[in-house]
């Protein structure tokens, strides 16, 4: 394990830093182009779903189609397409231009979680390779779905979630816990399998016990609102009247 002093040594050295930037501006200019390079269609397919429901939001405040309230797909992607259009206007260019963002967005806090554990040339390739492929580049540009959002707040969840266990002053405990609990709250909105996160909170206090009770109770106190948070939305979601067979 890197000694706290050494680590903070690399990560304020301002070669470190410029290439932190470099890697982190050709991320944005291959973000750009998904962006810019959006197909120009109308909403079709599972596109549509989430237009018509978050345009149902706006309207009459139900999240739903055709005024059936829906109960199967967390509202999570219809709120943020909903807050789209009321920003920009009814678009399916302007939708798919933001999942682009959240992609690229996504990469770059995976960069940051991967720099901390791998050489920054690797972190870089790992995440250049991947937003550059022809599958993901072809996604990015064509469809609005929840995959988008949620890669970059679970990507949000797992910096955090480290940050706020290494934090040391009330203010960074508090602000870290803060984002922490906020990127899970989202991610359960915009897909349930983010209930994972939580078995991983509980599988790390869990194997931790093993090996060192104080500290997994240390973990447990730190986790545990977080935790409860993401137990009471997904219980939320779940007590919702189940949607009729189609």
């Amino acid at each position: 394990m890197e000694h706290p002093g050494s680590r903070e040594k690399v990560t304020t050295c301002p070669p470190f830093a410029r290439t932190d930037l470099i890697f982190f501006m050709l991320i944005a200019a291959l973000g750009s182009a998904a962006v810019l390079l959006h197909q120009r269609a109308d909403f079709g397919g599972g596109d549509a779903f989430y237009a018509d429901a978050a345009q149902s939001l706006l309207d009459h405040g139900l999240y739903g189609v055709n005024g059936h309230p829906e109960t199967t797909q967390p509202p999570g992607l219809a709120g943020i397409l909903a807050a789209i259009f009321w920003v920009f206007g009814h678009s399916h260019a302007v939708c798919v231009s933001a999942m682009a963002v959240f992609e690229t967005l996504g990469f770059v806090v995976a960069y940051e979680i991967l720099q901390r554990r791998a050489p920054r040339v690797v972190a870089a390739i790992i995440c250049v390779l991947l937003l550059s492929s022809p599958l993901y580049f072809s996604w990015a540009t064509r469809m609005v779905y929840p995959c988008f959002p949620y890669f970059f707040t679970t990507m949000v969840a797992v910096l955090s979630g480290e940050d706020y266990e290494n934090a040391v002053t009330t203010r960074s405990r508090i602000f870290w816990g803060t984002v922490l609990a906020a990127a899970v709250v989202a991610s359960l909105l915009i897909a349930t399998g983010t209930i994972a996160l939580l078995g991983a909170m509980a599988a790390v206090v869990a194997s931790t016990a093993l090996t060192d009770r104080r500290l997994a109770r240390t973990r447990l106190l730190k986790f545990l609102p977080v935790f409860l948070l993401g137990i009471v939305v997904q219980v939320w979601w779940m007590h919702r009247k189940p949607a009729p067979i189609e």
